[in-house]
């Protein structure tokens, strides 16, 4: 049996904000959405440097069945651009102090 996974995605900026905080990504592959720190500085910044981490480990699905070794590869890669996103808010930071506090959360699959 064939599985299929169909995904819609909407965002609104909603009743508090002036500028819409999220980002998003979705493929055959990898669902992700990064929730900028809504009043933190630069919200938007890092949850675009989120998900372009993210987008940088997706990659084109074999079809095959994955083996249990091969989804602690894919755990692995996932914490790995978890970390990357991090370094770089962290390099933002050190070079504009005006960005400290920046920060977004990640939720996502890969697949």
């Amino acid at each position: 049996m064939a599985l299929e996974l169909r995904v819609r995605a909407h965002s609104e900026t909603g009743l508090v904000r002036k500028e819409n905080q999220d980002s998003g990504y979705a493929s055959a592959t990898l669902l992700m959405v990064a929730d900028g720190m809504g009043g933190a500085a630069a919200g938007d910044l890092a949850s675009r440097i989120a998900v372009d981490e993210f987008y940088q480990i997706d990659q084109p699905s074999s079809g095959e069945a994955i083996m249990p070794s091969a989804g602690d590869a894919m755990i692995e890669q996932l914490e790995q651009a978890a970390q990357r996103a991090n370094d770089r808010l962290a390099d933002l930071i050190e070079t504009d102090p005006d960005l400290d506090g920046m920060g977004t959360t990640i939720c996502g699959g890969l697949f």
